[in-house]
């Protein structure tokens, strides 16, 4: 089907709607794609059930910045990074909505980023919201091993009733 092999061209996100690409990732071995994440030697709370999805971590001496993309146990987050700098162990970070403090022990760096191999096709048309893919860049070889895409994209929520036009979208 339509954009759901590594090898296309156009790999649809199966979300319309799309705002940014924050990575894609590719395997390094014959598995799943792995995303880079830490595991904390101190924090001020569990990460489990106090750590949102999407939730921003600012690294306090690096600069870094990362979204939290999984949680993967009451120490350990997988993340991408969102600007060009890097978490460093025994760095102290803060978690943004939980204000989680703590330092990093240990950092996974995670798999190949191709990001900067395919541009964005939002979906955002005059007429409608198609789905969203990203488009690989020409002279850019295929990936050859699996793929893992993280993105943000808009969510509506219709259960309330209220009533959203064009005017409704700030970006």
């Amino acid at each position: 089907p339509y954009g759901t092999r590594i090898e296309d061209r156009e790999i649809s996100l199966n979300f319309p709607d799309i705002s940014r690409i924050l990575g894609v990732f590719q395997s390094n071995g014959n598995g799943e794609a792995t995303l880079p994440s830490f595991t904390v030697s101190s924090q001020s709370d569990t990460f489990t059930n106090n750590v949102i999805v999407g939730e921003q971590i600012i690294g306090s001496s690096s600069g870094a910045v990362a979204r939290v993309v999984n949680v993967l146990g009451a120490a350990q987050l997988e993340f991408v990074y969102e600007n060009q700098k890097a978490f460093e162990v025994t760095e102290s970070f803060t978690m943004m909505n939980s204000g989680i403090v703590g330092t990093i022990g240990s950092i996974v760096t995670g798999d190949s980023n191709l990001l900067n191999s395919y541009r964005l096709d939002s979906g955002h048309r005059e007429d409608y919201a198609d789905f969203g893919r990203i488009i690989r860049k020409k002279g850019v070889s295929a990936p050859t091993r699996k793929i893992q895409i993280v993105f943000d994209h808009y969510v509506n929520d219709e259960s309330s009733g209220t009533v959203e036009t064009v005017n409704s979208y700030n970006g």
